[in-house]
């Protein structure tokens, strides 16, 4: 009769962090609906005993404003996302459309499939309970609508900006003809119009619909 001991080795090797970083990059979702992707450019944790696509992203505290979205599914996450998750492009935070801020976070803990989490550290983001933060930018004019003649010179647009100033921010602007009146003459005030716009704000065309990109400082 021979006894054999088999030792099973236990996994308590917490997983690490390797990578946090904010995103602010704004996506357009359709609807009237915004969001930011939060990928493996953000979000990287690895562990010497499990596949990192396995680690998993407990939520400790969910975004004060916003929300977090299953862009593959389109269901919310409130409680985890995987590694496998956020390589896959799946993790979507929306923008609130119906507050005004532009910055955001969540806490969360990272943890390997063994249960293990990572152990706290003296930064302003712990290992054990880290804040990941969201900041983007908002841009709007100062008026939905402005009127001007051709004849006028030139039209003054003021452009309103908050949040993240480090981040190209772009707006687009639509201009219609307006009616002619009896002392002047109608020589194409359409593209007129469009040209001097186009002078104020040193934009280019494209489409029917102009759109002017510009970076404020």
């Amino acid at each position: 009769m021979s006894l054999l001991d088999q030792v099973e080795q236990v996994d308590r090797v917490a997983p690490s962090l390797d990578h946090l970083e904010s995103p602010s990059t704004v996506t357009d979702l359709g609807a009237g609906r915004y969001g930011i992707f939060i990928t493996s450019r953000h979000l990287r944790g690895s562990d010497p005993d499990s596949p990192a696509e396995l680690l998993e992203f407990s939520i400790i505290t969910p975004p004060q404003f916003g929300s977090l979205e299953n862009a593959a599914t389109g269901s919310t996450i409130s409680r985890r996302f995987t590694q496998r998750d956020l390589d896959r492009r799946s993790v979507l935070y929306v923008v609130p459309v119906d507050v005004d801020v532009t910055a955001d976070g969540f806490w969360f803990r990272l943890v390997d499939p063994a249960g293990n989490a990572a152990p706290p550290h003296r930064l302003r983001f712990w290992f054990r309970s880290r804040r990941l933060e969201l900041f983007w930018s908002r841009v709007q004019l100062s008026a939905s609508c402005y009127r001007t003649c051709e004849t006028s010179g030139t039209l003054q647009i003021q452009i309103q900006r908050g949040g993240r100033s480090a981040d190209p921010a772009y707006v687009s602007i639509q201009v219609s003809p307006g009616r002619t009146e009896s002392d002047q003459t109608n020589q194409s005030r359409t593209s007129l119009s469009r040209s001097k716009v186009s002078q104020v704000l040193q934009g280019q065309f494209h489409g029917p619909v102009p759109r002017f990109p510009n970076v404020l400082d």
